[in-house]
């Protein structure tokens, strides 16, 4: 169980943070991101420092940046297979970083394609229509019920969260020296 917060919300509470940190003088920023959910508002409210001051605050969302990591771990065709919601890559980090919290007895098979309005879900809020991509206003649970979306949990491994760890913080190291000497 998880609460959220409206996109709203994490907007005000996204911008009253990172105004603080300006007042206090503080302008090199990165924000690190774990949840697809908060991208579009941190986009925003990044963006909006941007346009009124001209500072630059990358996000670094961890899980686009480990999801382009996956094809030279595991191989195009692998990767394709194990990618996806409640899979790699965050299944394999937690397989690494948290072992004694996974229990394998209880990992889902790789779930059937969900459709909307009988079209193919291609991600989260959108399915393939007529070959475009159309935005839904679905919920999570309503796709993935499980919340495993796309990818094979069956596939993940302690070896590949610890290879993807490596890169994450090889990235986030050479992103923050990069920002620290701009």
């Amino acid at each position: 169980m998880g609460i959220a917060l409206s996109q709203s919300t994490l907007r005000a509470v996204l911008a009253d943070m990172l105004s603080c940190l300006l007042r206090h003088g503080l302008t090199r920023i990165i924000v690190i991101n774990g949840h697809g959910g908060n991208v579009q508002a941190v986009h925003e409210v990044t963006q909006d420092i941007y346009r009124e001051s001209k500072i630059l605050i990358p996000s670094f969302y961890l899980w686009r940046v480990a999801y382009s990591y996956l094809p030279g771990i595991l191989g195009a065709e692998v990767a394709a297979k194990s990618a996806g919601h409640g899979a790699d890559p965050l299944t394999s980090v937690m397989m690494h970083l948290f072992p004694e919290w996974i229990r394998h007895d209880m990992v889902p098979p790789k779930p059937t394609a969900p459709t909307v309005m009988g079209s193919p879900v291609i991600n989260f809020g959108a399915i393939r229509f007529a070959g475009a991509e159309i935005a839904v206003p679905v919920e999570l649970d309503e796709i993935a019920p499980n919340g495993v979306w796309a990818g094979d949990p069956g596939l993940c491994s302690a070896e590949t969260g610890a290879a993807l760890v490596a890169k994450l913080v090889e990235v986030g190291v050479k992103l923050a020296q990069h920002i620290a000497g701009t």
